[in-house]
């Protein structure tokens, strides 16, 4: 890696990288046949965990690779030690390629930016700055290629919040099942896209697994302050009580927020209910509850029964343009 606002990310999910890349190895031929090509010694920018590095390396060819991310250079050099052979034909260099104090005599036949690296210099200075770095090292008649996979995907829409990573794999070391971001409205949601990642034949094991080691769920969305800037997080809290969890040993998960509701006591509650409270305390307004609520019916009932405020004050007012679905 070698764009110092994703570092702290990488270093995150170092031990992580290689599980869920595993089976990446589509590219390879094509760098094999480059590399051959150029001949001569190969450079790395963003060698991250040594994937393509050491491959190339046990075809014989001499591999330099630059990492700024600790975390996944000991990756690399624990894959390299595993390989006995390697250590003569790999050099690895823990640094930014931006550096200037990054000093790299040799000159390589064919230099690679490969899976993504360029896109982490978000700058047309930085991204120009990585291919004059570049340039220098480039032996005469050299070659330098760049990879972009998802380029296309990611430049694809102006709204940034349109482009949602999910990710899940087994771990190697562990066997543990790994999931990242998975993007969800509510706890019912949530529980219906981990279900959906398996196949149908495993569902069952699934829902078993997950009704005697779940433990919580919680999620929450930013709601606007009423009378000053920021948001504040309404929250849903589902706790995995007896009938919680036979509920999603049955598979009824369209049953679970029924129970929530019912369950305050225990220290469960729905999005309506703590946009209820926060619309009590006076923190959100009348028209940002109803907005974010799952029922906007249920909500409005809810407030014009049991509020306190709605004894006061006309909740009706600035919603008339609000429609109902």
């Amino acid at each position: 890696m070698t764009a110092s606002r994703s570092a702290g990310f990488y270093a995150t999910i170092a031990r992580y990288y290689d599980s869920e890349h595993h089976d990446k190895d589509e590219d390879l031929p094509l760098y094999s046949e480059v590399a051959d090509e150029a001949g001569g010694s190969v450079l790395i920018i963003g060698s991250g965990t040594g994937r393509l590095m050491l491959h190339l390396a046990a075809e014989g060819h001499d591999v330099h690779g630059i990492e700024m991310e600790s975390a996944m250079l000991d990756r690399a050099r624990l894959k390299r030690d595993a390989s006995p052979g390697l250590a003569d034909r790999v050099t690895f260099h823990f640094a930014d390629a931006l550096d200037p104090k990054l000093k790299i005599d040799e000159k390589f036949s064919l230099i690679i930016i490969p899976y993504n690296t360029f896109m982490h210099f978000l700058t047309l200075e930085t991204q120009l700055t990585l291919l004059k770095r570049a340039k220098s090292w480039l032996a005469e008649g050299g070659m330098i290629v760049i990879d972009l996979p998802n380029a296309g995907e990611a430049y694809s829409s102006l709204d940034s919040e349109a482009i949602i990573l999910e990710r899940t794999f087994l771990e190697h070391e562990t066997g543990h099942l790994v999931m990242c971001t998975l993007h969800a409205n509510s706890t019912n949601q949530a529980l219906d896209r981990v279900i959906n990642f398996f196949p149908e034949e495993k569902r069952q094991q699934l829902l078993m697994d997950l009704s005697l080691n779940l433990r919580a769920m919680v999620s929450q969305r930013l709601i606007a302050f009423k009378d000053r800037k920021g948001r504040i997080p309404a929250v849903e809290i589902m706790l995995n009580s007896p009938l919680i969890s036979d509920l999603i040993f049955k598979g009824e998960v369209h049953e679970i927020k029924e129970v929530m509701k019912r369950s305050r006591e225990q220290g469960m509650q729905t999005f309506d209910q703590a946009l209820f409270d926060l619309h009590e305390q006076e923190l959100i307004s009348y028209e940002d509850a109803l907005r974010n609520a799952d029922s906007v019916n249920d909500l409005r009932l809810q407030i014009k029964l049991q509020s306190q405020r709605a004894r006061s004050s006309d909740l009706s007012a600035g919603t008339e343009h609000m429609r109902v679905v």
